[in-house]
Order: structure tokens, then sequence, then C-alpha cells
């Protein structure tokens, strides 16, 4: 089982074999790694009758939420579609910030160059 501060990794209905545990824990801890500091990870897995339904919700500290859900028949699935989900949402929210935090230091530019008189 996954022993990473921050993170929460729930089984529902199912028991995954120690193999797809092992997966799931060491994909896990990678996206924690890609994931924003002092963040809050939760990831479960609930079956309902031949559904098995997957969702990852990361919790930032500045009160901003990435979440990725899927569904379908095979645990290993719905985690390889569930991570690859959400390492697009992670390097969308990186590109994202780097292109905010590069905005705001042109403006800080432009407000350094303004004279007053």
């Amino acid at each position: 089982m996954v022993n990473v501060e921050g993170l929460v990794l729930q089984f529902h209905g199912l028991e995954p074999k120690a193999a797809d545990q092992q997966e799931i824990d060491q994909r896990l801890e990678q996206l924690m790694d890609q994931s924003p500091s002092e963040c809050a990870m939760l990831a479960s897995f609930l079956k309902k009758g031949p559904l098995i339904r997957g969702v990852i919700s990361i919790h930032s500290a500045d009160g901003n939420e990435l979440k990725a859900v899927v569904a379908g028949t095979s645990l290993m699935s719905v985690t390889n579609r569930l991570f690859g989900k959400m390492a697009l949402k992670l390097h969308e929210w990186r590109r994202d910030r780097f292109l905010q935090e590069e905005h705001q230091d042109e403006v800080a530019v432009d407000n350094s160059a303004v004279v007053h008189h």
C-alpha cells in the first residue's frame, strides 16, 4: 500500500491483485512527484456490478482541483486510462502556470518601464 504523505488510495467493492496494487502504488507516487507542492491526492476505485469507476482528485494548497474520472470493466484498463487522463491534466496545469508566470513577469517589466513625471 502507498505510504506517501498527502495521498489516500481507496478500493470499494474490489480487491486488487498484488501485482496490480504494486503498479497502482508506483504510478500514484509518480503522479505525486509531478503534482503541485503541498497538495493532497485522493485515488479511489469503486466496483458496482460489472463496472469499475476510477477517480483521482488532486487538491492544491491554493484551492485548485484537478480531477480525472474513468469507468470500465477491467481494473488495469481503468487504471491506465485514468493515469493517462491525469497526466494530461497535470501537463496542462504546468503549461498554464508557466504561461501565467511569464505574463506576470511581462506585466512587472511593463510597469517598471512606466516613467512618472
